[in-house]
Order: structure tokens, then sequence, then C-alpha cells
């Protein structure tokens, strides 16, 4: 059970630094480009804007491998490959 609960804890830090790493691009995008009628593309606000979605990867892969451990080689590739495709068509 201890963890499980270890892995929430990843999730839950992830949740932290997904939160962080949006709050972090947006201050530095009002700061720097308050006064721009269009601020540059790509900026530092856009990376950080784009690490939070690894972050939740990360949470999400941390909480799969705690709580089903004995995934072969090719579940995870499968996985991945789903995972590549949602993230390709959301992307349009």
């Amino acid at each position: 059970m201890r963890r499980t609960h270890d892995s929430y804890a990843h999730v839950a830090l992830g949740g932290f630094f997904v939160l962080l790493s949006f709050s972090l691009g947006d201050l530095y995008y009002v700061l720097e480009f308050a006064d721009a009628e269009d601020g540059p593309f790509p900026s530092m606000a856009d990376a950080l804007y784009l690490a939070l979605y690894r972050a939740c990867d990360v949470g999400l892969i941390l909480l799969l491998k705690r709580r089903a451990p004995s995934l072969t080689s090719a579940v995870w590739l499968d996985g991945l490959i789903g995972a590549l495709g949602f993230d390709a068509a959301r992307r349009g």
C-alpha cells in the first residue's frame, strides 16, 4: 500500500510543477511583453508552457509503473504509440 501512496505523491509533485511552470510562463510573458503588440515566438514563456505536458507525462508514467510493475516492453511500446498518436491528433 505504501508504494501506491508514493506514486500519488509523485503525481501531486508533478501537478505542482505543472502549476508552477504555467504560472512562471504567464508571469514571464506579462512582465516581458506587456507593452509589445506581439511577443516573439518562441519565447521562454512557450518553453515553460510546454514543460507542463512533460510533467504530466512523467507523473502518469511513474504512477503506472508503480501500479503495474510487470508490464512487458511490448505493452509499454503499444502505450507509447497510442500516446504519441493522441498527442499528434490533439495538436492537429
